[in-house]
């Protein structure tokens, strides 16, 4: 299933970072390859209704470890960028925004159904105040200060990652009763 042209779903357009109204998705490419270049390929495959040969909410670490390593790449860039005295760049917040949303719903388990911030509160594991704090980004996404609430959200939602695979590991090795 090489080269796809697939809609993008309305819950998953975020202006002005993705302004495109369909992507192409390569499926050909292993599963972590996929989600490196775009995080929701999977997520808008399954709002789509698309088979979909890796559900990365199903996953152990995986997946997320994978995006945290790119986050930790783009924002290099990005501060890079902001120390010469550059505005933001909008795809690349656009991705970590992406990112960020994928990594928060995968490790609670579920899927992304939508960009908006507006449904966190069914989630067990994220950052405090998380859907205000992403409303600030999705509101003003080429100031310096949205970069740095993004920087803090994936800083304290790798923690809670780390807190959530300590705590699995423990319960695998010392199960109770």
């Amino acid at each position: 299933m090489p080269n796809k042209l697939y809609p993008i779903p309305p819950g998953f357009l975020l202006p002005p970072y993705i302004n495109r109204t369909d992507i192409c998705i390569d499926l050909a490419r292993t599963p972590l390859e996929t989600i490196m270049e775009f995080p929701l390929a999977f997520d808008l495959l399954h709002e789509l209704k698309e088979p979909i040969p890796y559900k990365p909410w199903e996953q152990d670490e995986e997946p997320v470890d994978v995006l945290f390593a790119v986050w930790k790449r783009k924002r290099k860039e990005q501060e890079h960028r902001l120390q010469q005295q550059k505005k933001a760049d909008a795809v690349l917040m656009g991705y970590a925004y992406s990112a960020f949303m994928a990594c928060l719903h995968w490790m609670n388990g579920q899927h992304v159904l939508t960009l908006k911030p507006d449904n966190l509160d069914l989630l067990d594991i994220k950052p405090v105040n998380a859907a205000e704090r992403l409303q600030f980004v999705r509101e003003s996404p080429l100031q310096f200060h949205a970069f740095i609430q993004m920087k803090e959200l994936f800083l304290e939602l790798e923690k809670m990652h780390q807190k959530k695979l300590l705590l699995s590991k423990f319960k695998k090795e010392k199960p109770l009763g």
